[in-house]
């Protein structure tokens, strides 16, 4: 029998409103019947809301895998944009933004959702066309309202950081484009293909932001693969206690520390990256 109903998983959210609003938007996306979708609200310091697979073993089969949206409960980003607080019209608009995500997510084999992930970090082109395939998504499941109120919200919040702003006008579709999609796919019937991406006008030529990208690159990247190599070290070493007929509890210990290593190593260097790509970003400005 085909699913009729979404599984929904809220992790510490409270706001019936929140559970009912996106639930609602959540039933506009029918190829994300067959995969369970949390909600969350977490502590997350860089952004106020992000779409993630789920890691957990069912991460590894298109088929069976797990999705998340998450919202932040963080002071510096809630101090700007209190989600429980926005408008319905506001918080619809960026929950179908965000299972644009998803539905962008689904074609893609394990292998892809990391070649993904690298690509989001490192290369601003890559991100830029990731969000506005994400609002192209959104339009086509019928939220082209919603997506423009959550963005002239945004654009016209008077507390926001500039450099927020800053980031909606380059990375996602302008109000203006999204009423474009709109109207060409009431014209044809049809959502046309991804917008044509125009030459970044964007221009920064704030020397010290550039300088700083730089010095958390060059101080990162070592860090990242010391302690790379330090965890792929343990590991070898924790397989080594193992095979010499160790007590359970001594190498679950040390292979746990070994992937906690080894892990942080991996986070560091892909932070490293962003904090280069940045970099070259505002040196070619």
């Amino acid at each position: 029998m085909p699913l009729t109903k979404h599984t929904i998983v809220f992790q510490n959210v409270q706001s019936p409103h929140l559970r009912r609003w996106f639930a609602e938007t959540l039933a506009a996306y029918p190829e994300l019947l067959p995969h369970p979708v949390y909600l969350r609200k977490l502590p997350t310091r860089y952004s106020t809301m992000r779409a993630q697979p789920v890691l957990n073993r069912y991460f590894w089969r298109r088929a069976t895998r797990h999705y998340r949206v998450d919202f932040s409960s963080h002071l510096e980003v809630t101090e700007h944009v209190r989600v429980r607080e926005l408008p319905r019209e506001v918080i619809v608009g960026w929950f179908a933004h965000e299972l644009g995500h998803l539905v962008d997510y689904l074609h893609r084999p394990w292998r892809g959702m990391v070649a993904f992930g690298l690509g989001y970090a490192l290369w601003s082109r890559y991100m830029r066309e990731a969000e506005r395939r994400a609002d192209t998504i959104a339009v086509d499941h019928g939220f082209g309202s919603e997506i423009i109120a959550t963005k002239q919200y945004l654009m016209d919040h008077a507390t926001l950081p500039a450099h927020y702003k800053k980031r909606l006008q380059k990375y996602y579709l302008s109000a203006d484009e999204i009423e474009g999609l709109i109207t060409a796919y009431e014209e044809r019937g049809e959502m046309p293909d991804i917008v044509d991406l125009e030459p970044e006008t964007t221009t920064m030529t704030n020397a010290n932001d550039r300088d700083q990208q730089y010095r958390q690159w060059i101080t990162k990247a070592p860090l990242g693969l010391v302690l790379t190599g330090l965890g792929a070290s343990m590991i070898s070493h924790a397989s080594t206690v193992k095979a010499g007929n160790a007590s359970t509890l001594k190498w679950v210990a040390l292979g746990t520390l070994a992937l906690t290593v080894f892990n942080s190593g991996l986070s560091v260097l892909v932070d490293a990256g962003k904090h280069r790509g940045h970099y070259e970003r505002l040196r070619d400005q």
